[in-house]
């Protein structure tokens, strides 16, 4: 992260321009071979790397295997063998891996509802507890994984949604992170900055951010403050970030409540 002064603009443009072919070119630039001269056919040495045995079944043995038999039919080994002329060996073994498509359904739920005969008394059927009541969305639709977990932004998730006929607006699900983050993440992000102070080791930073709509003009500067357990705790590694507008010290004396704030040098050391 960036902490003091201004960064290069050459060297952002370069940066940028590295993002942007990683983007079209991720696969060209991953690969061992990418602009590599090729030899002329007398001069080629055939190399093969040795492939640790058994990988793939490591790489593999998390998942549920399902058996798919191919066999010959009686009539056809028996066109080969004659009668009785042939003995079964170990089957030759591959494997592939298969991607069920995502399926979306509707839940509908029929509550049942009862009235006394004798009196206005009106009785419902337990309701299970929804995230957001009145609200179709579902743990099942996993917006949240989708942007901070694989990077994608609102509208891309619109998109994938509606290519499966399902019209969810980005700004409806906006309307859902932000009340859930509130009510069940938020409960989880006071445990953990609680559970910050018995680390003996803090290691905080700031980056800049330009914020378009907070009573302020358009890209004005504000800054994201990270706070984390030092390198040293790998077990159980804490994260948590805290926006503010301003990179006045009292935030982080505030954040990790150091009286007086005259101890934040000896802190900040990393």
């Amino acid at each position: 992260m960036k902490r003091y002064g201004r960064s290069s603009e050459k060297l952002d443009v370069i940066a940028g321009q590295h993002e942007l072919e990683l983007i079209f070119n991720e696969a060209e630039a991953l690969t061992e071979t990418l602009y590599v001269v090729v030899p002329a056919e007398e001069d080629v040495i055939q190399v093969r790397c040795r492939k640790r045995k058994g990988k793939r079944e490591d790489d593999l043995k998390a998942l549920p295997v399902e058996v798919i038999l191919h066999t010959l039919s009686e009539e056809k080994l028996r066109e080969l063998f004659g009668d009785n002329g042939w003995k079964q060996l170990p089957d030759e073994v591959y494997k592939r891996v298969c991607v069920q498509p995502a399926v979306y359904t509707v839940e509908e739920y029929h509550m049942a509802v009862y009235a006394g005969r004798g009196n206005q008394t009106i009785v419902k059927a337990d309701r299970p507890k929804d995230l957001l009541r009145n609200s179709i969305l579902t743990p099942a639709v996993s917006i949240m994984n989708a942007k901070y977990i694989n990077g994608l932004p609102l509208y891309r998730i619109s998109q994938e949604f509606l290519r499966n006929d399902i019209h969810i607006s980005k700004q409806v699900m906006a309307n859902w992170m932000i009340p859930c983050a509130d009510r069940y993440l938020g409960i989880l992000y006071d445990y953990l900055h609680k559970e910050l102070y018995r680390f003996h080791v803090l290691q905080p930073d700031e980056t800049p951010v330009m914020v378009s709509k907070d009573g302020r003009p358009a890209n004005s500067k504000s800054y994201m403050w990270i706070y984390r357990t030092g390198k040293i705790y790998k077990d159980t590694p804490i994260i948590l970030y805290e926006y503010q507008r301003t990179r006045k010290a009292d935030h982080p004396g505030e954040f990790l409540k150091v009286p007086g704030h005259g101890c934040l040098r000896r802190l900040f050391r990393l």
